[in-house]
């Protein structure tokens, strides 16, 4: 691939993110050590290693942890694009905002290997084609956790890497819980935090 059409960027890791990419680190891992149910020791491969910080909060916390990512920039386990990688086992897989950096087909083909090696436990985040204008969080004592969400739907994608995103055509959370179950994939999670969704996958191949 070449410098002019790689699909993927680095000054980003350099510098200090805003608070709200640091409150996605926080929904990244709380899927990990709150819900998966996967036990300290355990293998977890992270496709996309960003700035390193869900990975290496991982590895303080007694996982073990290989990232694999096509920039050697970022200094991954692993160099190496996961359009054409044979990923090796692992009881986890993590993929957190760099699915729609490939092809939607191409997306696919990475869930259909990750099934075909026994992964049981895939988690992931994609962005939604969405401008907020207000976001707002609070608690109440009568009915718990809420949010105000106020924005419009983007007709087209911002960002100069992603090829889909949520909301744009037919690309939509069905769709992608779709894709899993048919490959054997149950959904334990999915909910949308601002303009991200997540989704925990479940699969214990018996």
């Amino acid at each position: 691939m070449s410098k002019e059409n790689k699909t993927y960027s680095s000054d980003w890791i350099h510098k200090l993110e805003g608070q709200y990419n640091w409150n996605l680190y926080w929904h990244q891992l709380d899927l990990v050590l709150n819900h998966s149910g996967i036990e300290k020791g355990s293998d977890i491969n992270e496709i996309g290693v960003g700035t390193g910080l869900t990975s290496g909060f991982l590895k303080n916390k007694g996982y073990r942890v290989t990232t694999i990512d096509i920039d050697p920039e970022k200094e991954p386990d692993i160099v190496a694009d996961m359009t054409n990688f044979d990923f090796p086992k692992a009881d986890m897989y993590l993929g957190f905002e760099v699915f729609e950096h490939i092809p939607f087909k191409e997306a696919k083909s990475v869930w259909k290997q990750l099934a075909q090696k026994k992964v049981s436990r895939i988690a992931m985040s994609l962005p939604y084609a969405y401008r907020t204008y207000l976001w707002l969080e609070f608690w109440s004592p009568f009915f718990g956790k809420k949010s105000i969400h106020i924005g419009r739907k983007r007709n087209h994608i911002n960002a100069e890497h992603h090829f889909w995103e949520l909301g744009i055509e037919s690309y939509n959370t069905e769709l992608i819980i779709r894709e899993m179950k048919n490959l054997g994939f149950s959904v334990s999670i999915s909910y949308r935090y601002r303009n991200h969704h997540f989704f925990l996958f479940s699969n214990e191949f018996k």
